[in-house]
């Protein structure tokens, strides 16, 4: 079995490399990441990206002004005919992971191979010189640790008012879980910082995470030079009668009967870009509940009314660039008392072959509650996130990562994923 899934990625390369060497051939004109906003604006990916899907603040404040460069606020449609294809785009995401798990003597190996996923994007662009909208479905055909079901649905309608100075936004929908700028924004690699992704837990797992959920919100931000800050008012996670969590991103998807939200979450980012390249200091604090239950009983629930703090960073060094973060969190226990949990991240991210590849090395570490001995969690990760003419994305990643079980011999896996990437 283990043998047939190689295969399956080898085959995968060779065809994937084959389809990139026909398009770099018979292409007619050059092709873009995300390219609904190139064959718009007729930019490269090097214009809003270090390396895509990071941005630089460029494409930070492109997004931030819904779609439009912040001197376009207020000025009307552009003066060209209106095509569907420039509002639109496909993605398409095949997988493949090769994890060894390994507890004391104990060695597990588990190969794996799907279409990850199939990503469609319409409706993202401005409308006019103040509106602007986004909506992006995903389809999954197998569930998977980050995806919370078959199907995501994330877009908003954004109101956006003022000049290229300082402007406001007005947002509803499903947005993005988090917005931030470097070191606080979207990961170039196949997996993210543990705090961001990973529950605290001192008897059970309080579901919440920064990263996974996509939730119905309301935005309000204010944007000022290279200062902003955005409020997001959240409707917050449930959890399914199987106590999987889920965010609110499918309207038609059930909560479990004890799961009950009594009152909005609250989420605040202030970011102030440092370098145009990507380098930033940025605040954010969340504050949220959910119902858990109360193990070992048929029914029981309590409230764990949640905090997360977080402080992150990056600067660009000459062609280096560093960021990092840590993050800490206090919860409710289902017993009487808090827990507070920790974590912290480092990476150093360098450019190779072309300007939007870069390779890089991340150290991750986690405490999922403080006041509870030998359950932390360590790992190294390195990777590559290279582009082919800027349609093609290639995500090659190597994880060593260690997880401290108490009374237990600790869990070690070695972990190799590659994504595979198609953008039109």
């Amino acid at each position: 079995m283990f043998q047939k899934e190689w295969a399956k990625l080898f085959l995968l390369i060779a065809t994937c490399a084959s389809l990139a060497v026909f398009v770099s051939h018979t292409a007619q004109t050059k092709a873009y990441a995300l390219p609904m906003f190139a064959r718009r604006l007729g930019v490269s990916c090097a214009t809003c990206h270090t390396s895509p899907p990071r941005l630089n603040e460029t494409g930070y404040k492109f997004r931030a002004a819904g779609y439009r460069m912040p001197e376009e606020i207020g000025k009307g449609s552009e003066n060209k005919p209106f095509k569907l294809t420039d509002y639109s785009g496909i993605r398409l995401q095949a997988r493949f992971d090769a994890t060894e798990f390994r507890t004391g003597q104990d060695e597990d190996h588990k190969p794996d191979f799907n279409l990850f996923a199939a990503e469609f994007y319409t409706l993202y662009g401005p409308w006019g010189g103040n509106f602007s909208s986004n909506l992006k479905v995903t389809i999954y055909p197998e569930e998977d640790s980050d995806t919370e079901d078959h199907l995501r649905v994330e877009g908003n309608l954004k109101l956006t008012l003022g000049n290229d100075k300082r402007f406001f936004e007005i947002r509803g929908g499903v947005p993005h879980p988090m917005e931030g700028f470097g070191a606080s924004d979207v990961a170039i690699t196949n997996t993210r910082p543990y705090f961001q992704e990973t529950p605290a837990n001192f008897d059970q797992s309080t579901a919440f995470t920064p990263w996974n959920f996509h939730q119905a919100a309301v935005t309000l931000g204010y944007y000022q030079g290279r200062n902003s800050v955005r409020a997001l008012f959240l409707e917050g996670i449930r959890l399914h009668e199987d106590g999987q969590p889920f965010g609110r991103k499918e309207p038609f998807t059930e909560d479990a009967p004890f799961s009950k939200h009594p009152k909005p979450d609250f989420q605040l980012m202030f970011n102030r870009i440092l370098h145009d390249n990507a380098g930033s200091v940025t605040l954010y604090y969340y504050h949220g509940n959910v119902t858990l239950p109360v193990p070992n009983t048929e029914g029981g629930a309590f409230q764990n009314f949640f905090d997360r703090v977080a402080l992150y960073g990056s600067y660009p060094v000459k062609k280096v660039t560093l960021l990092g973060g840590v993050q800490r969190g206090r919860d409710d226990r289902v017993t009487e008392g808090r827990f507070t949990s920790l974590g912290a991240y480092g990476e150093v991210t360098y450019p190779v072959f072309n300007d939007i590849t870069h390779a890089g090395v991340r150290y991750d570490w986690f405490d999922p509650a403080r006041g509870k001995s030998e359950n932390e969690i360590r790992g190294l990760t390195a990777y590559i996130n290279a582009w082919y003419r800027d349609q093609f994305r290639f995500v090659v990643e190597y994880q060593r990562r260690n997880q401290q079980r108490g009374l237990l011999e600790d869990k070690n896996d070695n972990a190799f994923q590659v994504r595979l990437i198609f953008i039109k």
